[in-house]
């Protein structure tokens, strides 16, 4: 903008003040050009309010249009075609008569610019300066005092030429005053938001929200450099610029229903979450969180002590680990059930023709420490539902000997009631011609347990099976006792005796039943 210069002692000329005031206005309107562009009409105030009767106010306000500098001399400065955007004011409210009832008038304003305010002037007399000219040359006569740029307010059922619509004024048959109602914003009226209105608002003339890319950027963050909508996503996304000044895509943004969406789904969630401290009381430890443990691609779960010390609880494991254990297991099972079918097939049945007589095979096993050697041992029921073993010949025991005839079996069994340290015997004497094996099977089988001796922590009888006076089997037993007993022995007279030696309890003894049985098979 331009600025006169004036110096101490200067003659006073008039193009000095009126190229100030022309310098000010240029500058003026180069700014509105600035802030609406060269061609925009924008006008600001003009409220239009009713009155008493059919009469409508309007408030004061300013025009902005496209002219020149200067249409026509100003004062003694030649008139200046140069464009220029001017500002047209009305000061004051103006009160308009709107014509009549049942018809539709527009309130319009019409840019004009008119030398006014005419006064005659006094002017220096060169001749007697004491006494100055009334007007120029004495004239007389009045000249204009101000140049001014006037928005002239009118109303009608149409715009003259160069005016613009303001508002209309819609007024039905009949009515006698008017109403805000009936007043509306004309259609291409030119008023703009003022920028207390756009900041209140937070939307400029192009619709979005203005937003400073660079508040708070500090030394932390990079300036955001505007929004797009990015119709592949259907939702805009931001552009930021680095350090550097490269620029990037930031990516997209939520819109409120993404985030309505969200906050119904998440109630749904909340709904069926687990509590971390659900019945927690004090034997319990709180859950803190979850997270994805990458090198195991699990999710592990934390917990928090009673002190405060957060651990790492270990892996949870994922639906897809419990239906390929599932599918594992059914294979697994599946296999085994063939591999069972397969092997039972071939299993010998420990109740095969059981009836009521025999007792159920429960299993077999290899005793290392079986009297005559170790040797496989057969486990059943007998008839009392008693469990019994007994000791099986193995290759060894009847290698080298084959049966020559003369097979002997004997057998004796015996009932009584003992007393403290009596000794009971059952004895059974063969003689065979020949060498062979002898199979002994010898049982002591109370009515009920026998009593305790109560002194010593040996509390049972003894059970001594003897052969040929050498003991080839002793027991310590209070209940039920049962032993098969292989040996070989030579020819000649052979004596087997059950040995019962009762404990030294004084009472509470019961009846006792022995069973002492041989089977021999001369081998040579």
């Amino acid at each position: 903008m331009d600025r006169q210069i004036v110096y101490p002692a200067q003659i006073p000329l008039d193009s000095d003040q009126l190229n100030a005031q022309r310098n000010a206005y240029v500058g003026i309107g180069q700014l509105a050009a600035m802030a609406y562009g060269w061609a925009t009409v924008s006008a600001s105030g003009f409220a239009c309010t009713p009155g008493s009767g059919l009469v409508v106010t309007i408030a004061p306000g300013s025009l902005l249009a496209p002219g020149v500098v200067d249409g026509a001399a100003y004062g003694t400065l030649t008139a200046v075609g140069s464009a220029l955007v001017r500002q047209y004011i009305s000061r004051d409210p103006v009160t308009l008569d709107v014509p009549g009832a049942g018809a539709t008038c527009t309130v319009y304003v019409t840019p004009a610019t008119v030398d006014a305010d005419d006064t005659v002037l006094p002017f220096y007399n060169a001749a007697d300066p004491s006494v100055t000219y009334a007007g120029a040359d004495n004239s007389g006569k009045t000249a204009p005092t101000v140049r001014q740029d006037v928005a002239q307010i009118g109303v009608g059922t149409s715009v003259p030429d160069g005016a613009y619509p303001l508002w209309t004024v819609t007024v039905p048959a009949g009515a006698t005053a008017i109403t805000a109602d009936m007043i509306a914003q004309a259609g291409g009226a030119p008023f703009y938001d003022t920028i207390p209105q756009l900041q209140a608002a937070k939307q400029d003339a192009l619709g979005f929200v203005p937003v400073n890319g660079q508040w708070a950027l500090g030394t932390t963050a990079y300036q955001v450099l505007g929004l797009t909508y990015l119709i592949s996503a259907q939702r805009p996304q931001y552009f930021y610029q680095d350090a550097t000044g490269a620029q990037h895509a930031g990516g997209a943004l939520a819109l409120y229903s993404d985030v309505t969406s969200e906050t119904e789904r998440a109630e749904d969630v909340e709904s069926g979450l687990v509590s971390g401290i659900w019945a927690k009381g004090t034997s319990a430890y709180q859950i803190t969180g979850l997270t994805y443990l990458i090198s195991s691609a699990r999710p592990q779960f934390f917990y928090q002590d009673d002190s405060g010390n957060q651990y790492s609880g270990g892996l949870i494991a994922l639906y897809s680990d419990v239906t390929a254990e599932q599918a594992a297991r059914a294979s697994a099972i599946s296999a085994e059930a063939t591999a069972r079918a397969n092997a039972d097939a071939q299993l010998v049945s420990g109740v095969w023709a059981n009836g009521t007589g025999p007792g159920q095979v429960l299993g077999m096993t290899y005793n290392l420490t079986f009297v005559g050697g170790a040797r496989p041992q057969v486990f059943y029921n007998d008839a009392s539902d008693n469990q019994q073993v007994i000791g099986l010949a193995t290759y060894n025991d009847l290698s080298g000997y084959v049966p020559k005839g003369g097979v002997q079996y004997g057998q004796t069994w015996d009932v009584w009631t003992p007393s403290a340290n009596q000794v009971t015997n059952l004895t059974l004497t063969f003689t065979c011609a020949s060498g062979g094996l002898l199979m002994m099977s010898a049982g002591v089988y109370p009515f009920s347990a026998q009593p305790s001796n109560g002194g010593s922590s040996n509390t049972g009888s003894d059970v001594n099976l003897i052969l040929d006076g050498t003991s080839v089997y002793d027991d310590n037993v209070r209940s039920a006792t049962h032993e098969d007993v292989p040996q070989l022995v030579g020819a000649g007279t052979h004596t087997i005796t059950l040995q019962y030696t009762a404990n030294t309890a004084t009472s509470g003894w019961v009846s006792q039943r022995a069973k002492l049985s041989y089977f021999f098979i001369p081998t040579e």
